[in-house]
């Protein structure tokens, strides 16, 4: 009965195949085929300089997600192989993955184990899952990032209550910026007078300290 079954399921793999609907297995590794992919995210020579920064940045950061996750992990494995509950597991790993910075400092204050942020890990699958598309073996990635709780700032008076006890000019500028548009503190830090376009009403996050 299992062959039998079996047989079914790959007559209608190559049915599906045969009519355009889905692609053959691949036998390709994740590994085999980072590279190439990464090749077709570099931004385009010519681009415009905010294309450039913009796009050199998610390039970095596509291969910063492989080098250092998923390809240590997932790399072996062919594309038809990355199934959910190969994703599902790998979720699991990368929730207990401790964060590994390079500095001696921050390797001594993390002795105590903090794990990998909600926020990075749905990073890593965007990156995952828009390979497996791109290479034609779409996956669906389930993650809900949880909803930070922001203490006491909860409402609009909140933060004008929290913006008013600010006593430098510069640093409201900065609180204004994490409050009204979401940027962290380190992107805060980095960001240079040519990341803000005021006629596009625009700000392109393309560093963080």
């Amino acid at each position: 009965d299992a062959a039998r079954s079996a047989l079914r399921r790959r007559g209608t793999e190559t049915e599906d195949i045969r009519a355009g609907r889905t692609r053959e297995r691949s036998d390709l590794t994740l590994s085999a085929v980072a590279e190439p992919w990464l090749a077709t995210r570099a931004p385009a020579p010519g681009s415009p300089p905010d294309v450039m920064r913009r796009r050199g940045k998610r390039l970095r950061d596509n291969r910063m997600h492989l080098d250092v996750h998923i390809l240590p992990e997932l790399g072996a494995l062919r594309l038809p192989e990355v199934t959910a509950e190969v994703v599902q597991r790998f979720i699991r790993h990368l929730e207990s993955k401790r964060t590994a910075r390079g500095s001696k400092k921050f390797r001594e204050k993390n002795a105590k184990g903090r794990t990998l942020r909600p926020a990075s890990i749905a990073n890593v699958l965007i990156t995952l899952r828009k390979m497996l598309t791109d290479l034609g073996y779409p996956i669906r990635v389930r993650y809900t990032v949880p909803t930070s709780d922001y203490g006491w700032i909860k409402s609009a008076p909140d933060v004008a209550r929290f913006l008013d006890a600010v006593r430098s000019s510069w640093f409201r500028v900065a609180c204004e910026l994490a409050v009204y548009a979401g940027l962290r503190h380190g992107e805060v830090a980095g960001l240079r007078w040519s990341a803000v376009d005021f006629d596009r009403g625009l700000i392109v996050l393309d560093r963080s300290y």
